[in-house]
C-alpha cells in the first residue's frame, strides 16, 4: 500500500510540473515558433508586400528594398506612379462636385417653393380678409334695411 501511494504522490508531482512548465512556456512565448516570428518581424518577405499593396494599383517606379532585407517603422519600401490614384482622386472631387451642385439646385428648389407658399399664404389670408369685409358689408346693408323696413311700418 505505502508503494502504491508512493507512485501516485511521484505522478502527481510530474503532471503538476508538467502543467507549470506548460503554462510557463505559453505566457512566456520562449518556444521556436515565438522566437522564429520575432526574428522574422524585422524582414521585408514578398508575401508581406503582396497582401500590402493587394488594393493599390499602378506602376513601380522605385523599389528602395529588397526581399529578406530588415526594414523600420517609416522606411519606404517602394514607390508607386500616382497616376491612376490621382485620377481617380480628381473622378471623386468632380462626382462631389456634381452631388454640391444637384443639393444647392434643390435647395434653390426648395427655397423657391416656400416663396410661393409664403405668397399663397398671404394671398389666401387677404381673401379672407375681403370675404370677412363683404360679410360685414352685407350685414351692415341687412341691417339698414332692417331698420328702414321697421321705420317704414311702424308709423
Amino acid at each position: 500500500m505505502n508503494l502504491k501511494k508512493k507512485s501516485i504522490v511521484i505522478c502527481g508531482i510530474f503532471v503538476l510540473l508538467f502543467l507549470i512548465s506548460g503554462i510557463t512556456l505559453m505566457y512566456k512565448g520562449n518556444d521556436a515558433i515565438a522566437l522564429a516570428i520575432e526574428k522574422k518581424d524585422g524582414i521585408l518577405t514578398a508575401e508581406q508586400v503582396k497582401l500590402s499593396f493587394d488594393s493599390v494599383s499602378g506602376r513601380l517606379i522605385k523599389e528602395a528594398i529588397k526581399e529578406g532585407q530588415e526594414v523600420k517603422k517609416g522606411d519606404i519600401i517602394m514607390q508607386l506612379d500616382s497616376t491612376d490614384t490621382d485620377l481617380s482622386i480628381e473622378k471623386t472631387k468632380a462626382q462631389i462636385a456634381q452631388l454640391d451642385a444637384q443639393i444647392n439646385s434643390q435647395n434653390g428648389a426648395i427655397n423657391v417653393e416656400y416663396a410661393m407658399t409664403d405668397t399663397q399664404e398671404v394671398q389666401t389670408f387677404n381673401q379672407i380678409d375681403q370675404q370677412k369685409a363683404a360679410i360685414a358689408s352685407a350685414q351692415a346693408t341687412y341691417k339698414n334695411k332692417q331698420i328702414d323696413y321697421n321705420e317704414s311700418y311702424n308709423f
